[in-house]
């Protein structure tokens, strides 16, 4: 499966440069774009903190659930380990979630490599290997 068929099996739709860059421009002005920002290890969050973090990303999510595929906390310049991600729950719908200190364990041997994007970087985009089974935990 290339790249271009797994972003429509999950997401519905593959976004075009043009949309990344629009999306990281209008959609939010408080991504964090600075690499040394985001390079540096999060703190974690307590359950309250977690929650109202997780909140605030669904949210944000929620607002452009049409073109991004999640958000970490470390994005909108707050230092702890939350994310929000559209998970696809079954073929046809998806849900959006956060994770309060996650963690990811690789539960299977398989790897395919993954034309990427990052609202941090807008306009850029790389091929990544990625592991295609994995359990999150939080």
């Amino acid at each position: 499966m290339d790249d271009k068929e797994f972003w429509r099996q999950w997401w519905g739709n593959e976004p075009t440069e043009l949309e990344l860059i629009d999306m990281a421009r209008e959609a939010n002005q408080h991504i964090v774009t600075d690499i040394n920002k985001l390079n540096t290890p999060c703190d974690l969050a307590t359950e309250e903190e977690g929650k109202e973090i997780g909140e605030l990303l669904v949210r944000c999510l929620k607002d452009n659930s049409d073109t991004w595929a999640g958000i970490a906390a470390n994005q909108l310049g707050i230092n702890k380990k939350v994310i929000a991600l559209k998970v696809k729950t079954s073929q046809s719908t998806s849900e959006l979630l956060y994770f309060v200190n996650p963690t990811m364990e690789i539960t299977g041997n398989d790897t395919f490599y993954f034309r990427e994007a990052c609202l941090s970087f807008p306009g850029k985009q790389v091929s990544t290997k990625r592991w295609s089974c994995i359990t999150v935990s939080a």
